[in-house]
């Protein structure tokens, strides 16, 4: 048994493998919409470094900071947090300037 401070290196560590799930699934999704993550940033009042250090995980997202990626590029928040489900959020959440690019 751990002592106090101490973590029991058997338990199964859920938080962080989660947060790099979301973080992993939000990049996947920008990068297939071709989305920078410096407009999503713009547009949900982040900076750029900021939005950088949670979708590469050095930074837990909380659950409003998914919300708002999520709505800005157009993507399903269940998707996003569970894995589960179609990809595509709503379409009338993605704001102007986060069209996917053209060639």
């Amino acid at each position: 048994m751990p002592g106090r401070g101490e973590q029991d290196e058997s338990a199964p560590r859920i938080g962080k493998s989660r947060s790099e799930a979301v973080a992993r699934r939000i990049r996947e999704q920008l990068a297939g919409r071709r989305i920078s993550a410096s407009t999503v940033a713009r547009q949900i009042g982040m900076t750029q470094t900021a939005i950088s250090r949670r979708l590469v995980g050095r930074t837990d997202m909380t659950i409003d900071e998914i919300e708002a990626i999520c709505r800005a590029a157009g993507i399903s928040f269940e998707y996003a947090v569970l894995g589960r489900g179609e990809p595509d959020g709503p379409e009338s959440v993605r704001h102007q300037g986060l069209e996917p690019r053209t060639r």
